[in-house]
């Protein structure tokens, strides 16, 4: 999804690249007070205290809501990692989730 968010975007390749490179093989560990767990891999999610996480992840909220944001509505609501849409019209509400569920599962 990153690697999308930031094509759609138009970011340079190369920069795309870099991030990928960044994210490749990444693994973590957590620290407890009776010691830390073994490395495990992180496959999802963008990188917790990394400068550039931010910018992905507002890229990736911006993409992923973008073919809503398009629609006539009389609220969409973001917040942090929350999108609310809110209609008065139930049936109108439905359809306009779904097609943003089937714009989203045709890459946009």
């Amino acid at each position: 999804m990153i690697w999308w968010a930031l094509r759609s975007k138009l970011v340079p390749e190369t920069y795309v690249e870099i991030v990928r490179d960044m994210y490749r093989n990444s693994d973590s560990i957590v620290r407890t007070a009776v010691g830390d767990t073994t490395p495990f891999p992180i496959t999802v999610g963008v990188h917790q205290c990394s400068v550039l996480s931010p910018y992905l992840f507002s890229v990736i909220l911006e993409e992923l809501s973008a073919s809503v944001q398009k629609l006539p509505q009389p609220w969409l609501l973001m917040y942090a990692d929350d999108i609310a849409l809110v209609d008065g019209d139930k049936g109108r509400l439905t359809r306009r989730v779904h097609v943003w569920r089937e714009a989203l599962e045709n890459g946009g």
